[in-house]
């Protein structure tokens, strides 16, 4: 236990016991966490603490965990960690905070952006960057451009071996990838059932058939309902006319009655025609 950590890193390795005995031989199962620690004087105590887990049949009475705390008001906390899995020996040989410059846009007070540098055995250096801010273009340790909300950038033998962008449009040398599909919602189903569908319409062109899998996530901020999840897992989606209809599964739209006394006045949702809408796309390359 640490009050005030100092470290610059911090690293917890923990030894895996397979007490439900689901593999053939015992190996030695390890997970590591490192956790970036440049800004500690943000934390005021680092622990392993004890927890009780969930019973069941041949479950440890007590498993450990890091708790790491922050004291004060109106905290908002970007913690940055690296867990790996791993038997006998680790594949990670160094773990470091990379070095992401601005280059074009404005960083607003309530953004914050990370990037981790991951070398391994291998020889190979993967980059994973977080920004909260996917409008701002940033450079990345020198050595490249991204913009987006997350993204990995892979380099091995002084050649690009993967590039990952998640709701962003530049990353390396890939540039002018659609970050996102935007509109807004025209109808959805209102009522009970297994299966719901949101119809929505976008100026973009875009193949339905690319949205299983993503989530929808609608604005329901003008409502004053933004405290409640409007995100859904899309199953699949159609063109019908000029929108698209998307499938949700047996995801529910239906928040609650709007007279619990009196069924018959209908239901509250979650999303109404109207509201704007953006489903996160992905692009890779190897």
């Amino acid at each position: 236990r640490a009050k005030k950590p100092t470290s610059a890193t911090i690293i917890a390795d923990f030894k895996i016991t397979d007490f439900r005995r689901t593999l053939s031989k015992k190996l030695d199962l390890h997970l590591c966490l490192t956790m970036l620690n440049s800004h500690a004087s943000q934390l005021s105590e680092a622990t392993i603490a004890s927890f009780q887990p969930a019973k069941s049949v041949g479950a440890p009475n007590e498993l450990k965990k890091v708790l790491l705390r922050r004291q004060g008001k109106d905290l908002d906390t970007l913690f940055t960690s690296v867990i790996e899995p791993y038997i006998e020996t680790r594949n990670i040989t160094f773990i470091q905070e990379a070095d992401v410059r601005c280059i074009e846009g404005v960083m607003l007070p309530s953004d914050s952006v990370r990037g981790v540098k991951v070398t391994l055995t291998n020889g190979r250096v993967d980059y994973i960057v977080y920004s909260t801010n996917k409008f701002v273009l940033f450079e990345v340790d020198h050595s490249f451009m991204f913009r987006g909300t997350i993204g990995v950038y892979s380099i091995k033998n002084n050649e690009v071996v993967l590039s990952y962008i998640n709701d962003g449009d530049i990353i390396g040398g890939h540039q002018g990838c659609l970050s996102s599909v935007t509109g807004q919602i025209i109808d959805f189903t209102h009522d009970l059932t297994e299966q719901s569908t949101i119809m929505i319409r976008t100026k973009q062109n875009i193949d339905p058939n690319l949205l299983a899998g993503r989530y929808i996530y609608v604005d329901n901020n003008i409502l004053d309902k933004g405290e409640y999840n409007s995100c859904y897992e899309i199953q699949s989606g159609e063109c019908l006319n000029e929108n698209i209809l998307l499938h949700l599964g047996n995801s529910s739209l239906i928040r609650g009655y709007i007279d619990q006394k009196d069924f018959g006045k209908g239901y509250v949702y979650y999303v109404a025609e109207g509201m704007k809408f953006h489903i996160p796309l992905s692009f890779i390359a190897k």
